[in-house]
């Protein structure tokens, strides 16, 4: 899981991997939460679905901030959320067929 941090002037100052932090942590218990952000990733609003995927192909990241053309930022979109658009919704796990009884 991966989770956008930002300062008190709610600027986004990088991307908090829950697990690189906690296997980091179990190294270091006084860790800062800082130390292990990954730098964030930004794509234009008006980007094609194809160019943004080559972006966070391209920055091997999941995960990406998007803003308008002014710099404010919208939202966030990750690389599930392309491929969904690109080749359909997929399921995480196959489902389990139910036993007969």
């Amino acid at each position: 899981s991966r989770f956008p941090v930002f300062n008190e002037d709610g600027e986004c100052i990088g991307i908090l991997s829950a697990n690189v932090y906690f296997q980091e942590y179990n190294r270091d218990e006084h860790l800062s939460i800082t130390s292990t952000l990954l730098p964030p990733v930004y794509v234009e609003e008006e980007e094609t679905l194809d160019d943004a995927f080559d972006i966070l192909n391209n920055e091997q990241t999941h995960m990406a901030l998007v803003k308008d053309k002014a710099g404010k930022l919208l939202g966030l979109v990750t690389m599930d959320d392309l491929l969904s658009k690109l080749v359909g919704a997929m399921d995480e796990l196959p489902k389990k067929k139910e036993a007969r009884q």
